[in-house]
């Protein structure tokens, strides 16, 4: 690191241990580490889209089927199946589970249910990896997770029927959940503050959508497919083998010694290792030294914590809802690719293009302009609201405008990635370290809730034509509202390593604050000694 480089990362002293990290080389590494973490993560999980495609009938028996997508299509085949016992003739861009195992027309239900039943797998894991991953560390829970995606996403690719499938995604999707959630814990520890936005932006799911859609086409089966989604597992484990686990981690755990001694080996590997930075590291360990003293009690920290003042609860239910959401919108698109017009492999294509496109003008604009989270997440709420109401308008009024419909719902989708990136961020910023990531778990809990309904979204609100769309509408613009309403600004703003004052809590009995066994005890079985939790 040069001389100029050393100079501009001393001349602000760090506040805390959360202000150290400085950018190097083994930021590098952990952006790749993110990288090999974030594409088997992000193809489980959006596996589906092209698994779970539906397939058109194109004859059956002696009756060719030439109009696919006409509203009475399906009503045609049932009655020509019911009539000549024929069995129709499927064809489709991708050789999805539905196709090989029969699905198709109102049978598309039964895939639409396998892919909520594997959603509901992802929202299991990160409730569970989450507090997990605070009590044994991230690296740890990060190499489970990925050795349970590896064994699962490899049985299912031999399923022979849906429901074994089913039931053997469910296992990988549950480690993909629990991956899901600690990853992102773990990046935001290791970089410095002010390159959180950036760097969550550059390693996301955009660019991985693009390379899925790719390696889909030249794999356009489900079984080959799934196979090189397991094997990109191996390269996850070798990087999470040679990666050291976040000191942030052993500061929350008390690991003080543990924790110096892991920022003196990223210092070095980052080249920004100096005797000025030495003693700033010295000065920093000493104050958590003293910190650790005043809170030595063995106490332990869970969900309830979440609520533990007036505005964590406010926080807490905002990121909720906003989650919630974003995903039910996004993945009930995604998971419903058939209703848009053209290519399936260029609509993704495209889908990753422009999101990544967001990315990389969100990351300059966070870094040169004093833009705050507010601001971003607020033109993302109305950018998606628009051109979905555009398309609600088109549907509505049988407006002939396929291309146009496709372009609003690829561009409405694209912006949902900033409202994850910017959700994720400020969550990561406002809570404090013993809670950062139970809290990041809760929040998965309702995105994934959001990604289990998402698939019937469009049978439980088709209403009238468009319908669907205006509900996307207006759930989006609740969104922004309650988010502006709720959330402080964060965006430069320290990470706290220690929870509030005891004076700011909301908990009258003291019991629940200090943590001890009884009242732990009693919230585990849904009530305290007055009968309210």
């Amino acid at each position: 690191m040069s001389d100029k480089r050393k100079a501009s990362v001393i001349s602000t002293t760090p506040k805390s241990l959360g202000d150290f990290p400085v950018l190097g080389w083994y930021t590098v590494f952990t952006l790749i580490l993110s990288e090999s973490i974030m594409l088997p993560q992000m193809a489980n999980i959006s596996f589906m889209v092209f698994g779970g495609y539906s397939p058109t009938v194109t004859s059956c028996g002696d009756v060719t089927f030439r109009n696919n997508t006409a509203p009475d299509h399906c009503a045609a085949v049932a009655a020509v199946v019911a009539q000549t016992n024929c069995i129709p003739e499927l064809t489709a861009q991708f050789e999805s589970v539905a196709m090989e195992f029969g699905r198709y027309c109102d049978g598309m239900i039964d895939v639409k249910t396998s892919i909520s039943i594997q959603m509901f797998g992802v929202l299991l894991g990160a409730v569970t990896f989450g507090q997990l991953s605070d009590h044994f560390g991230r690296r740890k829970i990060l190499f489970i997770c990925s050795i349970g995606m590896f064994a699962f996403d490899l049985a299912a690719s031999y399923a022979s029927s849906l429901n074994a499938f089913t039931a053997l995604m469910l296992g990988a999707m549950f480690f993909t959940g629990g991956n899901s959630t600690v990853s992102h814990v773990f990046l935001m520890e290791m970089v410095p503050k002010k390159d959180r936005v950036w760097t969550t932006m550059i390693v996301s799911y955009s660019p991985n959508y693009i390379i899925m859609s790719i390696i889909a086409y030249f794999m356009p089966n489900w079984r080959s497919l799934l196979t090189f989604i397991t094997l990109t597992n191996l390269l996850t484990l070798l990087l999470l083998w040679a990666a050291y686990e976040s000191p942030r981690y052993f500061v929350q755990k008390g690991a003080l010694a543990e924790a110096k001694r892991t920022y003196e080996k990223i210092e070095r590997l980052n080249g920004s290792a100096s005797v000025e930075r030495q003693l700033i590291l010295d000065q920093l360990i000493e104050k958590e030294v003293v910190a650790l003293e005043e809170r030595r009690s063995g106490k332990r920290h869970y969900i309830y914590h979440l609520f533990y003042t007036w505005d964590m609860v406010t926080y807490t239910a905002a990121f909720s809802y906003s989650l919630f959401v974003t995903s039910m919108l996004v993945y009930a698109l995604m998971f419903n690719m058939e209703k848009l017009s053209g290519s399936l492999y260029w609509n993704n294509v495209i889908l990753g293009f422009i999101r990544y496109s967001f990315n990389l003008v969100a990351s300059v604009v966070d870094l040169k302009l004093s833009i705050g989270r507010k601001f971003v997440h607020k033109f993302a709420v109305l950018w998606v609201a628009g051109p979905l109401l555009g398309v609600f308008v088109i549907k509505f009024w049988d407006i002939s405008l396929p291309m146009l419909s496709n372009v609003l719902t690829l561009i409405g989708t694209a912006m949902c990635s900033q409202l994850f990136v910017v959700v994720l961020v400020a969550n990561s910023e406002l809570f404090p370290t013993p809670i950062r990531n139970t809290s990041s778990s809760f929040q998965q809990i309702f995105t994934r809730l959001g990604s289990v309904m998402s698939p019937h979204f469009f049978y439980f609100t088709n209403f009238w034509t468009g319908a669907p769309y205006l509900f996307m509408v207006v759930l989006m613009l609740l969104n922004g509202g309650f988010f502006w309403w709720a959330i402080p600004e964060t965006k430069g703003t320290p990470m706290q390593d220690h929870m509030p004052p005891k004076h700011q809590r909301i908990w009258r009995h003291r019991n629940l604050e200090t943590g001890d066994v009884g009242a732990t005890n009693l919230v585990k079985n849904g009530t305290s000694n007055d009968g309210v939790v």
